[in-house]
């Protein structure tokens, strides 16, 4: 059935948040297909700890250039919502829904 995803996943969700005055509604990670639905992708966080400090020190250096990169994403990605875009607090260029788009050269995280 075409379309019964989106209607299980997003589209009944989507309609209790609104019902229920609820303003957040978590999409989930990836699938850029989830623009053009408007779903904004935002960045998350986890915290893992390392035992091996030599592991650690490799992951961190590979977080620290994949954070680069994922704001980097994120802000390609934002230039494509289908949302009007508007100056928020502090200059910050935000969509309908709120959510912050990532400035080019940042260190907003």
């Amino acid at each position: 059935l075409p379309f019964l995803h989106f209607e299980l996943c997003y589209y009944q969700a989507i309609e209790y948040c609104i019902e229920h005055g609820l303003t957040r509604f978590e999409g989930g990670a990836q699938g850029e297909h989830k623009l053009a639905r408007g779903l904004l992708p935002v960045r998350t966080f986890s915290a893992h700890w390392l035992a091996d400090p030599r592991f650690r020190g490799a992951v961190d250096d590979w977080l620290a250039r994949e954070r680069a990169g994922v704001g980097h994403y994120l802000g390609e990605l934002a230039e494509h919502s289908p949302f009007l875009h508007e100056k928020g607090p502090g200059g910050i260029e935000t969509g309908a829904a709120g959510a912050a788009k990532p400035q080019r050269g940042s260190r907003r995280q």
